[in-house]
């Protein structure tokens, strides 16, 4: 398994924080190089920049939103980072994990590391945040936006 596809019940939620409280945010840059996020009492999208450092992408998330769409690559501090536009960028990059979220609703999560993987699959409790099924085939061209 290289991921899973999701589905999310289209409401005002803190899902990304529901989706990846397993992870240690610090250790990573999140990269949200689009997305369009709002708070439940404003017009201002959530993520003031494309890359925001672990502790403020975790205070961030852990707030009420409405979550139209979302493209989220989580890179490891000392690493190098790069843009990840499809499978095969994320599998030859040093990118950790990715989340793709579209229609407000519809999901995709990669992640390299299949024991996070299974845990942020976990997550998927089949009221508000449903599991579809593994992604197991690696398509080098699918889109990551």
């Amino acid at each position: 398994m290289i991921g899973f596809d999701f589905e999310l019940v289209n409401k005002e939620s803190n899902y990304l924080f529901r989706l990846l409280r397993q992870f240690d945010f610090d250790r990573f840059i999140w990269h949200i190089p689009f997305h369009e996020v709002y708070p439940i009492d404003d017009d201002v999208d959530v993520f003031p920049e494309r890359i925001i450092s672990g502790d403020k992408f975790k205070e961030i998330i852990n707030n009420t939103y409405y979550l139209v769409f979302a493209s989220i690559g989580a890179f490891p501090i000392e690493s190098s980072f790069n843009n990840v536009t499809n499978y095969k960028e994320y599998r030859d990059s040093t990118c950790y994990f990715y989340l793709i979220c579209v229609d407000s609703c519809f999901g995709k999560i990669f992640c390299k590391d299949t024991e996070m993987l299974n845990k942020i699959k976990k997550e998927c409790n089949g009221e508000d945040i449903l599991f579809i099924n593994d992604i197991v085939h690696e398509d080098d061209q699918a889109k990551f936006y």
